[in-house]
């Protein structure tokens, strides 16, 4: 791309961003995600989408707790999608952690 004189954008990145996480590559999707911001891009609501789902899968919903609130700092209302996928991995994990109490 670069060398053709073609600059990625934040669409670019966010499809680098997605095959990152589809294979559990969270430290290099999140690397990718601030190469995109130090080149003044700004990040769309599927950018966030795919990092919120990408850390859930993991089990990292902490993680994904942060980009929903990043999200809603930039101004970027959730989606049904993304609610539904917070409130499933939420529950999950919730289950996950009566379980291993009992």
């Amino acid at each position: 791309m670069l060398g053709n004189n073609i600059s990625p954008n934040i669409v670019s990145y966010s499809l680098l961003i997605d095959g990152l996480c589809k294979r559990e590559l969270m430290d290099e999707a999140l690397l990718a995600f601030h190469c995109a911001l130090d080149i003044h891009l700004l990040p769309i609501q599927m950018t966030y989408g795919i990092l919120i789902h990408g850390y859930c899968k993991v089990g990292r919903l902490s993680e994904a707790l942060v980009f929903y609130n990043c999200r809603l700092e930039d101004g970027i209302m959730p989606d049904n999608c993304i609610q539904e996928t917070l409130s499933m991995y939420k529950l999950l994990n919730c289950v996950a952690t009566d379980s291993a109490f009992n």
